[in-house]
């Protein structure tokens, strides 16, 4: 019954399984006149020490007649915020499908990759999203000087502020004297900052305020209602979960809700492979190690079960089919029931009216 949630029995409601990239449609422009702003989101969005890629030396602030250039003079621009993408023409099953895409897919969908770009914004990791774009247009020229200027103009500017490696750098250092650059040479730095998008800008995406709000904007109210009736239409659902986690914290009943949640990452790694086996490790020490904060009550024998075979690297889908079982029956029979009467679950269904 667990694993139905990852591997396509019970889905989580209106998400599709992933589509293969080179699937998805080509992306299309949004029109400059559908553009509506949604309530602007909080700017404490969650912030890790990758995400600030550079100290912002020197601030300029862009005129309105001036477009983001990601090698503006002063390499460290001030730019204006990016507009939230307009709710028209989209519905709720497709910006939910982003939160089970890769980064690439989402970039292949015109209102995810500006949402995302805004999210950057915020996390002050725009210029991860501009390198990308912009090795893209690279990869296009064929006029020799041209490719020259950008490499040049790359190293003496922008270079700071992104993130790769010596030997991504010394590919592109090794091609500004050339007469005529090779296309590729940036090919290693954008593998390198497509990888950090995915492993750590888009989970904390799929977090952020900034999603979440747009998610809410698009939600039917006859999906909401549902949870009155179907506990685990609840837990399938981004928005039932975020606002279920809010009143976990208020109870005290949170890590719960967060193992729960652990363990449908899990299940996301190849089977058996040493992915899953670290991500077993780290989520018995955070979960199962006796007086931590997220520390979550198991049956002795259960919990004896999980540890003996994380410590033999017995490590496989099931390795928490019963803990999860369990946290449910937990999570259905008191705060669910109280959930349901909460101002958080009554505000909400207000505020889709």
């Amino acid at each position: 019954m667990w694993r139905n949630y990852c591997k396509g029995g019970v889905e989580f409601e209106s998400v599709p399984t992933k589509v293969a990239t080179e699937d998805l449609p080509p992306v299309q422009e949004e029109p400059n006149n559908t553009q509506k702003t949604l309530e602007e989101p909080n700017s404490n969005a969650s912030r890790g020490p990758q995400a600030v890629l550079a100290p912002r030396k020197k601030k300029t602030t862009l005129k309105p007649t001036m477009q983001p250039n990601m090698f503006e003079k002063g390499s460290c621009v001030e730019r204006p915020a990016p507009q939230l993408p307009s709710t028209d023409g989209i519905e709720y099953p497709r910006a939910a499908a982003w939160s089970s895409s890769t980064v690439r897919e989402l970039l292949r969908d015109a209102k995810g990759r500006q949402l995302f770009h805004c999210f950057l914004h915020e996390a002050l990791a725009e210029e991860n999203l501009l390198f990308v774009d912009s090795i893209e247009k690279y990869k296009k020229m064929t006029d020799s000087e041209e490719k020259s200027k950008f490499i040049k103009e790359f190293l003496g500017q922008l270079s700071p502020g992104i993130n790769i490696s010596s030997v991504a750098m010394k590919a592109i250092q090794k091609q500004a004297d050339n007469p005529n650059p090779d296309s590729k040479c940036f090919d290693q730095g954008a593998k390198e900052v497509y990888k950090l998008l995915e492993n750590d800008q888009f989970p904390r995406f799929r977090r952020s305020d900034v999603y979440l709000k747009y998610l809410e904007a698009l939600l039917p109210r006859s999906y909401a209602e549902r949870w009155e009736t179907n506990f685990q239409a609840l837990l399938g659902n981004q928005i039932g979960r975020h606002y279920f986690r809010r009143f976990l914290r208020e109870i005290h009943a949170e890590e719960n809700l967060k193992f729960w949640e652990a363990v449908v990452e899990f299940h996301t790694q190849p089977d058996r492979s040493v992915a899953m086996q670290n991500m077993a490790r780290s989520i018995f020490q955070e979960y199962f190690t006796e007086g931590t904060s997220n520390e979550i009550f198991l049956p002795y024998g259960m919990r004896e079960m999980i540890a003996r075979r994380v410590k033999n690297k017995e490590v496989d889908m099931t390795l928490f089919d019963g803990a999860t079982k369990h946290i449910e029956e937990i999570l259905k029979n008191d705060p669910y029931v109280r959930f349901l009467q909460s101002k958080e679950y009554r505000d909400l269904l207000d505020r889709l009216n």
